[in-house]
């Protein structure tokens, strides 16, 4: 159990980064479980701070400190040190999701700074983007200059793509403003195929970018697409973001209809995903690392949430897509 449980968390972690988040939400779960059983405690509490991250970029969870508020006394108590970073890290994605750029920088500074307990070396990579939007959203990248300078030097000896990639959409945000066009060219030109949330990121700041340059019927494909991106991914802070920025460019565009998914956490929309898909509980279970009677109880619960009454209505439940 013990090498199972180092699995779930470390795919939980990959899961994040390429937009998979019901999928890391359900494996931080297990993992968490799984050390709670194998006395396995830190492995455990990352994963719970793992299933915050992944919830904090659902952006669906009001009260996102209390998945993290727990886990991290825990740590603190253990002297955690880095593994603390990934509580910063779920604050820190809340608070840009919701652009409170102040708020995101502080919380996410201590995982870039070496002089404080929770730096971490390498979850520093696939935060860079937030914490660069966050220093030009409240006036701080004279902060960057070190860090940068670090990631850039990393990137050309050993070309991580999650940081190579990161690093590539955060420098048009960093760039003068007569500068910054090629500098998104280049980002979205890159393979970002299997990091979605990465390319709806770039394409809203470009179409911010262009709207402050008075390119008014340039700015409003860059906010649409990423739009359809956010809502793809679940990302509902974002994509609220998104859709007022394609409002400023004078493009009507109607709010998110509400979908009765959004009211699922992402262990049940996932379960709820594979039920509509036909798998059994005890398929699902085997799946996601569960019992069937676990598996039984989310459907108990998920049912209601989605306005239903029978298994056989939730192939129809999803197979209504979102609409402006």
């Amino acid at each position: 159990m013990v090498p199972l449980t180092q699995a779930l968390v470390h795919y939980a972690w990959a899961a994040v980064h390429v937009g998979e988040w019901p999928a890391a939400a359900t494996a931080a779960h297990e993992a968490a479980g799984l050390a709670r059983d194998t006395n396995q405690p830190q492995y455990g509490l990352t994963g719970e701070l793992i299933g915050a991250l992944a919830t904090a970029l659902r952006g669906t969870e009001p009260d996102i400190e209390s998945l993290i508020a727990e886990p991290e006394r825990a740590l603190l108590a253990m002297k955690g040190g880095p593994l603390l970073a990934a509580a910063h890290l779920a604050r820190g994605a809340a608070a840009i999701g919701e652009g409170r750029h102040e708020a995101a920088f502080q919380q996410l500074w201590p995982v870039f700074d070496e002089s404080d307990s929770a730096f971490h070396r390498f979850m520093r990579w696939p935060a860079l983007l937030d914490l660069v939007e966050a220093a030009t959203g409240s006036g701080q990248t004279s902060q960057l200059t070190d860090v940068i300078a670090d990631l850039e030097a990393i990137s050309k000896h050993s070309e991580p793509p999650i940081l190579r990639l990161n690093l590539a959409c955060a420098r048009p945000l960093l760039a003068a403003d007569d500068q910054a066009e090629p500098l998104f060219t280049a980002a979205l030109a890159q393979d970002l195929a299997g990091y979605p949330f990465l390319r709806a990121r770039t394409l809203f700041s470009f179409g911010r970018w262009l709207r402050r340059r008075r390119r008014s019927a340039e700015s409003r494909s860059p906010p649409r697409d990423s739009v359809a991106l956010f809502d793809a991914l679940g990302a509902a802070a974002w994509s609220r973001r998104a859709r007022q920025e394609l409002r400023a460019t004078g493009e009507k565009v109607g709010r998110r209809a509400p979908d009765l998914r959004d009211r699922l956490t992402a262990q049940e929309l996932q379960i709820a995903q594979l039920a509509a898909e036909g798998l059994s509980n005890r398929q699902i279970a085997e799946r996601l690392f569960l019992s069937p009677r676990t598996i039984g109880g989310h459907l108990y619960r998920i049912f209601p949430k989605l306005e239903i009454t029978a298994r056989a209505q939730l192939r129809d439940a999803f197979a209504d897509r979102v609409r402006d």
